[in-house]
């Protein structure tokens, strides 16, 4: 009898790969998971390609809403995303991968759920993630079972009449950002982003237009929302608090690394942070260039 696996596809190469590896070396019949966190291909065309590669069905979850308010709020309210963790946003979707992974597995009535992250540090995160939510579980690191080289894997995807697809490995280098700097005012209130550039939007709008701006420069928006809001707020922290906050920020940062977002040390530091919001009042503007991301002025 055939076991069901919920995959965690995001279009790519490796995921698309995920589907024949899973059909076969599993004998599953596999249903794939695809969440929207705002990212700028079509997803209808990603679900389709699901499809032609192998998936019996493909949900397609608009979580931008969730993502932003839920995930990336409280991080940068946390302060956890400084110059030195710059690269944070990058595990930040891992963790609502894994409760989409959970969720839709309890849906399908399956056993099992399944992710193509290239490295065991990432698939650690995604398993510590859903073994959180729901420790029975099982876990399956296609990535890591096949240990293809691109090459080997290419061949592979070929050979199961894959579309072809990009996006399946790293860039080896970026191209050159603008040559002038990118200035942006953000207005908070009450800890939340509301203003870009003196336009107000909402959270989604905001976070798609900050990437729009500062994704030449080669800074993530999540990068230049933290840095202004932490300007902002260590304006209104407490002294004995100020003292103890970059340690905390180290924790909070370690936590999501560690694939430990649904935890209670998460949770404790996030409700901490959420009594000093309201003070967090007023605009800093940040200068993005060449990956570099600046605070340049504040007012409280």
């Amino acid at each position: 009898m055939k076991k069901k696996v919920i995959l965690a596809y995001s279009g790519g190469a490796a995921s698309s790969a995920a589907i024949p590896w899973l059909r076969e070396h599993h004998n599953a019949e596999v249903v794939a998971v695809i969440v929207d966190l705002g990212q700028r291909e079509p997803l209808d065309s990603v679900r389709q390609r699901a499809i032609a590669s192998g998936a019996a069905r493909a949900h397609v979850l608009d979580w931008r809403e969730t993502y932003v308010r839920n995930f990336v709020l409280p991080v940068v309210q946390s302060g956890a995303v400084t110059p030195e963790q710059s690269d944070l946003p990058e595990s930040l979707g891992r963790p609502l991968e894994a409760k989409a992974l959970v969720e839709i597995a309890a849906i399908e009535g399956a056993n099992a759920v399944a992710h193509a992250a290239r490295t065991k540090t990432d698939g650690a995160r995604i398993a510590s993630a859903v073994t959180a939510l729901n420790p029975d579980l099982e876990v399956i690191a296609t990535a890591q079972e096949w240990d293809l080289k691109p090459s080997d894997l290419t061949d592979f995807a070929k050979s199961r009449g894959i579309p072809e697809v990009s996006g399946g490995l790293p860039s080896a280098s970026r191209s050159a950002g603008p040559p002038a700097p990118a200035y942006v005012a953000l207005d908070f209130r009450a800890g939340v982003p509301v203003r870009v550039n003196g336009v107000e939007m909402d959270l989604v709008e905001l976070a798609t237009s900050l990437d729009t701006i500062c994704d030449p420069h080669g800074v993530a928006g999540t990068v230049a929302l933290g840095m202004a809001h932490d300007a902002l707020q260590q304006e209104v922290l407490p002294a004995d608090l100020a003292s103890v906050m970059p340690e905390m920020r180290r924790k909070y940062a370690g936590l999501i690394r560690s694939g430990k977002w649904f935890s209670a040390s998460r949770e404790a530091i996030d409700a901490m942070m959420a009594k000093l919001q309201a003070n967090v009042n007023g605009s800093a503007r940040v200068k993005i260039q060449d990956g570099v991301c600046e605070v340049v002025s504040r007012v409280n």
